[in-house]
């Protein structure tokens, strides 16, 4: 199967995540009261960003625990209506964002979009929502660009979700 351009990944990207709401809502792979931590990069971050509207929209307010977007090319344009649907967290919403990366600029510039791997979600940086905090964390002198993510993705984890240490140990990361 073959993608032909962005905004097709970008369509598929989002029904993805409105896939991963319903089986998360379901919630038979996991057990009644298993929530689960979501992890995403670039696209991944938009399905991400699907899955949490649309648990939003289903009353879906204790499936997701922390949500990590890393060089996101998610957008958050519509930051009143996203201020609603990040209720859906239950913990810690953590954007990583690098000034440096070229990729999600030529996004930018090419379909005039924000996305959050190059800024901070909401402008004052940190913030508290209804008991949900958003941090957002300049990964610049890390991260540097795009394609250097993959190369510190683990030292970003150990770095902003400590459970990580004891998850590698235990063999659940390699």
């Amino acid at each position: 199967m073959c993608i032909r351009d962005s905004g097709e990944a970008s369509q598929r990207a989002k029904l993805a995540g409105k896939l991963l709401a319903l089986m998360l809502s379901l919630r038979r792979p996991f057990g009644e009261s298993t929530v689960v931590n979501l992890m995403g990069f670039s696209l991944g971050t938009k399905v991400i960003a699907e899955c949490i509207k649309t648990l939003y929209r289903l009353k879906e307010t204790n499936v997701v625990c922390n949500v990590f977007l890393f060089g996101g090319a998610a957008s958050f344009s519509n930051e009143k209506a996203w201020k609603d649907q990040l209720r859906a967290i239950g913990g810690r919403l953590v954007n990583c964002y690098s000034n440096s990366d070229w990729v999600l600029q030529g996004l930018r510039e090419s379909k005039g979009k924000r996305p959050v791997g190059l800024r901070p979600i909401f402008a004052d940086g940190k913030t508290r929502l209804n008991d949900m905090k958003v941090e957002n964390y300049d990964v610049t002198g890390i991260a540097g660009g795009h394609l250097k993510y993959r190369s510190v993705f683990q030292l970003l984890l150990q770095l902003f979700y400590p459970c990580f240490l004891i998850l590698r140990e235990l063999a659940f990361f390699p």
